[in-house]
């Protein structure tokens, strides 16, 4: 038996509103809490990490470890949102980058 979720096609999109113009706020899935050149330098240190666990420390308890903290940092730069930021109350101004 093969179940289906129907979803609406906005549900796809996060810019644009499922629910009309009276749930604005439904239309974004989270708030984006780390500012435009915080997230660039995110990427490039997790892209770091992750080299530096591959190449250098390989398949040892260090090199999981160092691989994965590479990894979470360039989620949250690709992403915009970290999650330890949000726990913090850490918000973006409306007039940074």
């Amino acid at each position: 038996m093969n179940a289906r979720i129907l979803l609406p096609p906005c549900a796809l999109f996060v810019r644009e509103p499922c629910f009309g113009p009276a749930d604005k706020e439904w239309q974004m899935f989270y708030v984006k809490n780390v500012p435009s050149l915080e997230r660039i330098s995110r990427v490039l240190i997790g892209i770091g990490l992750l080299a530096g666990a591959v190449w250098w420390l390989g398949a040892s308890t260090r090199g999981w470890i160092v691989g994965a903290s590479g990894l979470a940092a360039m989620l949250t730069g690709l992403v915009g949102w970290c999650p330890m930021c949000a726990i913090a109350g850490r918000k973006i101004s409306s007039g940074s980058p």
